[in-house]
């Protein structure tokens, strides 16, 4: 499933996306430390598929930034000076 973002997405917004969906471990604890949740089948089974497409959707979106960020990084880099032309230390744009 393609996310689609309307706004320019850089390497921050990767790092922070990947963070979230480190929240599924958090997400899943919660769950299990839940005796109601965990007593109902129905809530349970409810509550997992809901937690899958969400994070079937952070995932995406993340997966979409890293391909743009590495796009950029690729785009970028064929705009940089040859290094055996390098005039001084900070010519590079990382």
């Amino acid at each position: 499933m393609k996310v689609k973002t309307l706004e320019k997405v850089d390497y921050f917004d990767l790092e922070q996306q990947i963070m979230e969906c480190w929240n599924v471990c958090s997400d899943i604890q919660t769950l299990i430390d839940n005796d109601e949740v965990l007593n109902d089948a129905d809530r349970r089974l409810n509550l997992l598929i809901g937690l899958k497409e969400m994070y079937e959707l952070k995932f995406d979106r993340m997966f979409n930034t890293f391909e743009e960020v590495v796009h950029d990084w690729h785009t970028q880099k064929k705009e940089w000076p040859n290094p055996t032309e390098r005039k001084k230390d900070g010519d590079f744009p990382f």
